[in-house]
């Protein structure tokens, strides 16, 4: 690939990467019509310079069979009638298919050097809108966002996103990477300071937004980084690994507060905590649902379609998802 073409490739997955979580974590459909446009856009760059060059690269890698299985079968609960909900899963589909071709840009489309700075990138846009966040959480209610959009009547918003969970678990998967940047020696020893605090700073995001889950595999991420440093011939970093693993949960719980702490402690009231209980038993529903339909399941996104027709509590709630992956798979893609 020329280096024109690979510098054009690189930039357009940079601003995929930042656009996405911006425009308000990309749940609307101008959003997503934005982000596969400027796909769309980088794969003809690609494949223009492949043709150019005479030579197509395209790198074998066991990790297109879960994508090519995941499309393969959505395709088939179209092609055989078996979606609940043809237009909700023709939609996912197309956005499935969106995903899967930038994956296949990340793997063919950059080299190791580039691949290395794409990582950098998520790290430190990670940290930009941890910063953000946090100062607009100080600035604005958690019913706001940039300050101008108002969100009173849907779900606690948090940072950029309309959802303060949809924050945490992305941040989640952003707050690890400087810290295993800095673990296992990609970056300078001059600028593993900054990258540690760095990823201290989305972990004290993470704790503000009060997200349980997201608290609670934070630190489970931290014990895991840590057991993995903890083999022979790693010198030094074994105490630098403990003490991540003990100071960043107890500095999450430290700097969320008393708001973090009663989030917590619904975990152990779970008999008495309503939105534990409703969410168990909208897991069973959707369990439910997986029974009727075991072999196609009800179709790629269909579940708020099709979940009243199963759902025994009552609520004024549009449950567009199960609140569990695992349920929603299985009731929507079959057993």
């Amino acid at each position: 690939m020329s280096a024109r073409a690979s510098r054009l490739v690189f930039a357009g997955l940079c601003v995929l990467a930042a656009f996405a979580p911006l425009a308000f974590g990309a749940v609307e459909t101008w959003a997503r019509a934005v982000l596969l446009a400027l796909t769309l856009l980088l794969v003809l760059v690609w494949l223009g310079d492949c043709v150019a060059c005479g030579r197509l690269r395209f790198r074998p890698t066991l990790l297109y069979l879960p994508l090519g299985a995941w499309l393969t079968w959505t395709g088939l609960q179209l092609l055989l009638d078996r979606s609940l909900y043809r237009h909700a899963t023709r939609e996912e589909l197309v956005w499935s298919v969106g995903v899967a071709l930038v994956w296949v840009l990340v793997l063919n489309a950059l080299n190791p050097p580039e691949l290395r700075r794409l990582t950098l990138f998520f790290a430190a846009f990670g940290f930009v809108v941890a910063v953000f966040a946090i100062l607009q959480g100080l600035a604005a209610p958690h019913d706001t966002i940039y300050l101008f959009r108002d969100l009173s009547q849907g779900p606690t918003a948090y940072g950029p996103f309309v959802n303060k969970n949809h924050y945490a678990g992305y941040m989640e998967l952003l707050a690890p990477l400087p810290l295993a940047l800095v673990m296992f020696g990609a970056v300078r020893r001059e600028q593993r300071a900054l990258f540690l605090f760095m990823g201290l700073v989305m972990v004290v995001s993470v704790a503000l937004s009060l997200s349980r889950t997201a608290v609670v595999v934070l630190g489970l991420q931290a014990l895991l980084l840590a057991a993995l440093l903890l083999g022979p011939r790693r010198g030094r970093l074994r105490l630098a690994a403990l003490l991540l693993a003990v100071l960043a949960p107890a500095g999450a719980l430290w700097l969320g507060g008393k708001p973090l702490v009663h989030r917590l402690s619904t975990l152990l009231r779970f008999p008495q905590e309503t939105s534990l209980t409703v969410r168990l038993q909208a897991s069973h529903d959707a369990l439910a649902m997986a029974r009727e339909h075991p072999v196609w399941g009800t179709g790629l996104a269909t579940f708020g379609a099709v979940f009243p027709r199963y759902k025994t509590f009552e609520d004024n709630l549009f449950w567009e998802h199960a609140h569990n992956d695992l349920a929603q798979l299985v009731a929507e893609c079959g057993i």
